[in-house]
């Protein structure tokens, strides 16, 4: 019953075809791999990130485009 609430309330959010994410807290915690997912996306950027990012993978992670999503 939740799931089916979740993708009703998902499927009136994304009428107007904005994209919806969804991500871990483990995902935000490697900020590699969250940054590309966020580019991936293509969520806009209107400042300077608070932390530096690293430049390449710190463990070895499915790829976002292993997903079909880049």
């Amino acid at each position: 019953m939740a799931l089916r609430r979740e993708r009703r309330r998902e499927s009136r959010i994304t009428i107007d075809r904005p994209k919806i994410i969804r991500f871990s807290p483990e995902e935000v915690g490697d900020l590699y791999e969250f940054n590309r997912l966020l580019e991936t996306f293509g969520v806009p950027r209107d400042h300077e990130p608070l932390v530096t990012i690293p430049d390449g993978p710190t463990h070895d992670l499915v790829p976002v485009e292993a997903y079909g999503l880049a």
